[in-house]
């Protein structure tokens, strides 16, 4: 069994069976594209997060997220993880993913393309605040916040 750092209660069999305080953590059907696994706390993690944390260690860089290196989601061995940026595992998810589509072309995109641009415009030029702009558009000012520092859709 190898520990999982940073969430002491799980730890990760070599056939990559998850236990928490000891017990088989059970794995239903998915909606989503990733597998998520009740922390016990009332929340939840990613099963990819937990075994590439057990068998990749810590993240390297605060920002680092985990990545498949064949863009299949539901592929949790740790040959398939890796700790990457953001930017790197969206250049993996295109390269293998082909059909795979960001920002409006996406089914469940709520922003436009001219909507970015508005935004951008608001706060940069009006100068309003990222949480009325938020508000105006019914999503969280962290994703305004993505936005202006060009971290989403910035390339189209």
């Amino acid at each position: 069994m190898r520990s999982v750092p940073g969430y002491p209660r799980f730890q990760i069999a070599d056939d990559l069976s998850i236990y928490r305080d000891g017990i088989k953590v059970q794995v239903g059907d998915q909606k989503s594209d990733y597998i998520f696994i009740a922390d016990g706390y009332g929340g939840t993690v990613k099963r990819a997060t937990l075994i590439c944390l057990a068998f990749h260690g810590s993240k390297p860089f605060p920002e680092a997220e985990v990545a498949h290196r064949d863009g299949n989601s539901h592929n949790d061995d740790p040959d398939n993880l890796r700790w990457a940026t953001h930017s790197s595992n969206l250049l993996d998810i295109k390269r293998t993913r082909p059909n795979w589509h960001v920002g409006e072309r996406n089914s469940n995109c709520k922003l436009s393309n001219s909507d970015v641009d508005n935004i951008k415009y608001m706060y940069y030029t009006l100068g309003i605040s990222q949480v009325a702009i938020a508000k105006e558009y019914g999503v969280w000012q962290s994703q305004i916040s993505r936005i202006i520092r060009g971290e989403q859709r910035a390339i189209r």
